[in-house]
C-alpha cells in the first residue's frame, strides 16, 4: 500500500552498468542504471524495499537498439504501463517507488510507455 507521505530517497550504490542484449535485472542498490543495449535488451525492475526510492534508467548503447524497461508494479497497477521503451541513445525514464507501485516522474521527450 502507498504511504501517506513519501519523500524521495536516492540510493547511493555505484551506477549499475548493463551492456549487451537479453534480460537484465535491476540490483535494487543504485538509483542509476546505464543500459548499454547493443541489441534488444530488457531491464526488469522489481519492487523497491523503501518507499521514495528513486530510479533513473538511461539508454547509453547503440542508437538503433531498444532497451525495454519492464516494471513489475507499474503505475495504477495497470499492465499497460509496465513497459517503457528507450529506443535512442540518451533517452531516459525516472521513477519513484510509492510503497506499492512505481510512479513515473519524468523522462525524455520521445519515450514510449506500453
Amino acid at each position: 500500500m502507498a504511504q501517506e507521505r513519501v519523500f524521495p530517497i536516492f540510493l547511493d550504490g555505484a551506477v549499475q552498468d548493463e551492456n549487451g542484449t537479453g534480460t537484465k535485472t535491476w540490483n535494487g542498490t543504485s538509483s542509476r542504471v546505464r543500459a548499454g543495449a547493443t541489441g534488444a535488451m530488457t531491464l526488469e525492475v522489481g519492487d523497491a524495499t523503501v518507499p521514495g526510492t528513486l530510479l533513473m534508467v538511461i539508454h547509453d548503447g547503440t542508437n538503433s537498439e531498444t532497451c525495454t524497461v519492464r516494471f513489475a508494479s507499474p503505475p495504477c497497477g495497470e499492465a499497460i504501463f509496465n513497459d517503457v521503451l528507450l529506443d535512442s541513445k540518451g533517452e531516459f525514464i525516472t521513477a519513484m517507488w510509492t510503497g506499492s507501485e512505481w510512479f513515473f516522474l519524468g523522462g525524455s521527450e520521445d519515450i514510449v510507455v506500453q
